[in-house]
């Protein structure tokens, strides 16, 4: 259990590093907490994001100044170590740092020094470098939370996977 007091999200800063598909449906759903999202995507339109509500940016250092942190990116040399000691440094003192995209984007060995040191409050995380993550020392530390790197691999999740294949399978052989 983690002894840590419970944050409001209510009137907090969320930063959303890729504002893809599960970027933008976290944006959304902060916005429903009351939160102030703002998002940093170099591959979207703006409107993307301002018609939904929340904040877009072309600066980086935008998203440092947040409250809370989350990341939704496809794992790629521009990503790889996004958020590293350099990036840290930059962000409030008691940030909270999630990453349930693709391990790898932030540096582990930094976001442990962050974490034991206090400037990173807490992180939620349930991707790794190196999975499973057994021998992690992030799973040492009592600010953090790890969940299974579940992905797409719940029934509902596998359900709908396999009716799509089947609807596929159908249009296929329709000639479709």
């Amino acid at each position: 259990t983690c002894a840590l007091p419970i944050l409001e999200l209510y009137g907090k800063r969320l930063g959303v590093i890729g504002f893809g598909n599960i970027g933008s449906r976290v944006g959304t759903r902060a916005k429903a907490f009351g939160m102030e999202v703002v998002t940093y995507d170099p591959y979207i339109k703006s409107s993307k994001a301002t018609d939904l509500g929340v904040e877009y940016t072309k600066n980086f250092e935008d998203i440092l100044k947040c409250d809370f942190i989350t990341i939704h990116t496809p794992k790629n040399k521009e990503t790889i170590n996004m958020i590293t000691k350099k990036e840290i440094d930059k962000m409030r003192e008691g940030v909270v740092l999630i990453n349930v995209a693709r391990g790898g984007l932030y540096n582990e060995q930094d976001l442990y020094e962050a974490l034991k040191s206090g400037k990173v409050r807490f992180a939620g995380i349930d991707v790794f470098t190196k999975e499973p993550a057994t021998d992690n020392g992030l799973l040492d530390l009592d600010n953090i939370n790890v969940t299974p790197h579940l992905g797409a691999n719940t029934i509902e999740s596998q359900e709908k996977i396999g009716i799509q294949a089947a609807e596929c399978a159908i249009l296929a052989a329709k000639g479709v």
